[in-house]
């Protein structure tokens, strides 16, 4: 699951405010909303990495839990 306190700070880092976020991920600011506001549990892969991608960073560093290392 996204962690919305995580994608709103690197919005702030990046200097994009939730309408412009909505808009090159071509969804409604609705949508980035929930997101942020943690309502948005059921959020596809396909958006999540591509807002990552607009983001510029990995997926895992948007989630709420860490990915664990498959070697651990």
């Amino acid at each position: 699951m996204l962690d919305g306190t995580k994608v709103k700070a690197r919005m702030v880092e990046l200097g994009l405010t939730g309408d412009a976020l909505a808009s090159l991920l071509a969804v409604a600011p609705c949508t980035v909303s929930r997101i942020i506001h943690n309502r948005y549990p059921e959020v596809k892969l396909k958006l999540a990495e591509r807002l990552a991608w607009i983001l510029r960073v990995h997926l895992c560093d948007l989630c709420s839990t860490p990915h664990a290392d498959p070697g651990e």
